[in-house]
């Protein structure tokens, strides 16, 4: 029998365990190690995921909402009817620029179609109904409607059209409307006016409708003389063309009438109905009898007196459709003392201003000071003829003119243009 430690048998089995527990303790701290080197790299590529789909979703909503933006910028410019101002985005829709994404590009054409509809809209009816019509600011706008107001009205025409329509070829005819209309639509305009027809030869223009304008008996006497004051430029051109030279008649009435919608339900048109459109007219009629460019009635030449325009008073007659007599003027000249005394620079420049509705100060100041050089520089100073108009009232005072014979029966201009030649000629 042999004796031995009890350390003997397990001695090897403890170094066994301690090798073990050393190697497992090993294998824990590499797999900590490795766990916790994945969770930084999980949240390093978390992190670099989220940092890149914030980077590409930021660049791709730029990159569509950038021309979404600027088509905001061009609704707002329509809604204002402001085609003129400087946009991006007016400019990239006019240039034919697209977006590359589909649905945006034909928003962007579906949008540039509707551009261009209001634009040309804007050329058949006044600027400030389109206005009305886009925003839907007034309840009104889309249903028949009118209000009673003072309006100065302007009828203008060609002397003898008929007789230059049957002198001239069609192309020739065409050639002369070409130039007579766009100068004679832009003078008025510069002086307020909205034009509410285009005749065969001549204009309707309303001042103080559908936008009211301060003194607009005085712009529509300015505007008429600025008027005569074209054609001499506007017949030189004609001359060297081989053309005819023209001559205008204008007649000039300020008075109420019922401006607004007009028509039915179906179709209806922005216009006035009253005397006073139909005096207007009557007096362009009478232009030609009495040999003379401008003409109007005595209500404007009592409140334009005042302000520095110079009329002559010529008859006191009795027109169509009217069962008392009128008196008639001719609009002469100015006086540009009594018109600076009047401050009729700052008073039109302010009306110019708000028509226009100019985004710029100083673009506002530029096209006011540019407008009130023609209203002084531009208009017809046509010197006194005879007697003065002063004195002639004074004189006239308490006594009243013999009508001019014939003159009861003189037709005047049909308000809406089919029958406007015709009667002149008659």
């Amino acid at each position: 029998v042999a004796v031995l430690p009890s350390g003997s048998f397990d001695k090897q089995a403890r170094e066994n365990e301690g090798r073990v527990a050393g190697q497992v303790e090993e294998q824990e701290r590499l797999a900590l190690n490795a766990i916790t080197q994945a969770r930084v790299l999980a949240l390093v590529i978390f992190i670099s995921f989220v940092v890149l789909s914030s980077g590409l979703g930021f660049g791709v909503g730029c990159w569509i909402s950038q021309p979404l933006h600027r088509l905001s910028e061009v609704m707002q410019i329509v809604g204002h009817l402001d085609f003129a101002q400087e946009s991006a985005g007016l400019n990239e829709l006019r240039s034919g620029h697209r977006a590359r994404i589909k649905d945006v590009r034909e928003l962007q054409n579906a949008f540039y179609r509707l551009l261009v509809g209001i634009e040309a809209f804007t050329r058949f009816v006044p600027e400030t109904v389109v206005a009305r019509i886009v925003s839907g600011s007034h309840s009104r706008t889309l249903r028949l409607h009118v209000v009673d107001c003072e309006v100065s009205c302007m009828f203008v025409c060609i002397s003898d059209f008929d007789k230059i329509s049957d002198s001239q070829t069609e192309d020739q005819l065409l050639r002369i409307l070409r130039h007579y209309h766009p100068v004679m639509t832009s003078v008025v305009e510069k002086y307020a006016g909205v034009v509410a027809e285009i005749l065969d030869d001549g204009l309707l223009v309303y001042w103080n409708t559908p936008d009211p304008v301060s003194q607009h008996w005085t712009h529509a006497c300015l505007a008429a003389m600025s008027q005569l004051k074209a054609m001499e430029v506007l017949n030189n051109k004609l001359e060297k063309e081989g053309l005819p030279r023209l001559t205008i008649h204008i007649g000039i009435h300020t008075g109420n009438v019922l401006a607004g919608n007009i028509g039915s339900d179906m179709k209806m048109k922005f216009g006035c109905i009253g005397d006073s459109v139909n005096l207007a007219s009557r007096l362009n009629g009478l232009c030609k009898q009495f040999g003379v460019s401008i003409m109007c009635s005595g209500a404007t030449q009592s409140l334009v007196a005042p302000l520095g325009i110079l009329c002559r008073e010529l008859a006191l007659v009795k027109v169509k459709g009217k069962s008392h007599p009128t008196p008639i003027f001719e609009v002469l000249g100015h006086d540009l003392k009594t018109l600076r005394e009047n401050r009729l620079r700052s008073s039109f420049g302010t009306e110019v201003s708000r028509v226009s509705q100019s985004s710029s100060a100083t673009a506002t100041s530029r096209k006011a000071n540019l407008l009130f050089r023609l209203v002084t520089l531009g208009s017809l100073q046509a010197p006194l003829r005879g007697e003065s108009p002063a004195r002639r009232h004074r004189r006239r005072v308490g006594s009243s003119p013999t009508p001019v014979a014939g003159a009861a029966e003189t037709p005047g201009l049909s308000a809406v243009g089919a029958s406007a030649r015709s009667n002149r000629s008659s």
